[in-house]
């Protein structure tokens, strides 16, 4: 699905994330023990991403699409919250389980390279919107 950068989100509201979901974990599970298997370093969570990925899941939500419009948006709000340096994000929907957002990813060469490359935080927003789940997960580099 194309993708375009002609809505700006709202960065003034930044709705909490006072819980992750059972899927939400799973995910960030299923990531860092990819990436521990493979010799890389394990991620930590900040809540900051999660909050910006929850923008973008509402957003793609409401829209009815996966997209990654407003990336900008996100990577300047997190290079100002948190001191990113470098951002990738995957999205995702119509999967039903962690293990299938997971391996969806991994079997794209574009979203797995985005899991492996040398980030240090991440943070996940999964959306259930008319029985249909979108997911962003967001990585970045400090």
């Amino acid at each position: 699905m194309a993708c375009s950068e002609d809505a700006i989100e709202e960065d003034s509201f930044l709705p909490p994330v006072s819980e992750y979901s059972l899927l939400e974990v799973e995910l960030l599970g299923l990531v860092n023990n990819y990436r521990k298997d493979h010799g890389m370093a394990e991620l930590g969570r900040l809540q900051e991403i999660s909050q910006q990925a929850q923008l973008h899941s509402l957003h793609m939500a409401g829209a009815k699409e996966i997209c990654h419009h407003n990336f900008g948006s996100r990577l300047k709000a997190l290079k100002e919250q948190v001191g990113a340096k470098a951002m990738g994000e995957n999205v995702a929907q119509g999967y039903r389980t962690s293990e299938a957002f997971f391996k969806a990813w991994l079997n794209s060469p574009h979203h797995k390279k985005i899991m492996e490359e040398e980030n240090t935080h991440f943070g996940i927003s999964a959306i259930q919107a008319e029985d249909k789940t979108y997911v962003t997960l967001i990585f970045i580099r400090k």
